[in-house]
C-alpha cells in the first residue's frame, strides 16, 4: 500500500492535483450547508423540493461525470478536461461570494 501511494506521487502534477482536489473539498464541504439554508429560508424552498433537487443534483453529477470519463477514455487530453473543471469551479464560487 505505501510503495502504491509513493508511486502515485511519482507522478509528474500529481502533488498539485492532491492540493487542487483538497482545496475544491474544502470549498464544497464549507458552503454546503449553507445551501439548504439559503434555499429553505431565504429562497422559500420546501424541505421536500430541496431534498428533490439534491437527488437530481447527485444524479445529474454521476450523469455528467460518467459523459466526461468517456470523452476522456477516448484520447481527449485529461490535462484539459481538469483544468476546466478547476476554473469552471472557480467561477461557480467567485459569482456566489459576489451575490452574497
Amino acid at each position: 500500500m505505501i510503495l502504491r501511494i509513493k508511486k502515485l506521487f511519482a507522478i509528474k502534477s500529481y502533488s498539485l492535483f492532491m492540493i487542487c482536489m483538497l482545496l475544491v473539498g474544502t470549498g464544497i464541504s464549507i458552503t454546503m450547508p449553507y445551501l439548504s439554508l439559503y434555499s429553505t429560508e431565504e429562497f422559500g424552498m420546501s424541505t421536500g423540493a430541496f431534498g428533490i433537487f439534491m437527488a437530481v443534483s447527485s444524479l445529474s453529477g454521476v450523469l455528467i461525470n460518467s459523459f466526461i470519463a468517456q470523452r476522456s477514455d477516448s484520447g481527449i487530453n485529461r490535462k484539459n478536461i481538469i483544468i476546466f473543471a478547476m476554473f469552471s469551479s472557480a467561477l461557480g464560487y467567485a459569482r456566489g461570494l459576489l451575490f452574497f
